[in-house]
């Protein structure tokens, strides 16, 4: 994001991470969960009765993962999201007068 953003003229003032890797493990386990019984229903297959068991298990995750990810300790590696603020390179803030940008010297 860093190159994105440097060559649209944006300065990253602060980058933050979302989520520990445990939360991140149990969305996407409930992403390839889900995706997979929507496949089943889709052809049809005798496999489809399993969709039954889906609600239970993505809260089985949520809440695994929810625990477990409290015992464990913030790591960087594995964030679900990331929350940049972002600064036009050159400017300072907002004038709330005139609302218009301002150069900085």
């Amino acid at each position: 994001l860093r190159p994105l953003a440097s060559e649209h003229g944006f300065e990253i003032g602060q980058e933050t991470a979302t989520g520990k890797p445990l939360e991140t493990s149990g969305l996407l386990s409930n992403i390839a969960l889900s995706t997979t019984v929507l496949n089943w229903i889709n052809k049809r297959s005798f496999l489809s009765v399993f969709a039954l068991l889906l609600p239970f298990l993505v809260v089985g995750t949520n809440i695994m993962s929810w625990i477990l990810a409290g015992f464990s300790q913030q790591d960087d590696m594995m964030p679900y999201s990331y929350r940049l603020t972002l600064k036009k390179a050159g400017f300072s803030e907002k004038n709330p007068k005139q609302g218009v940008w301002r150069k900085s010297r």
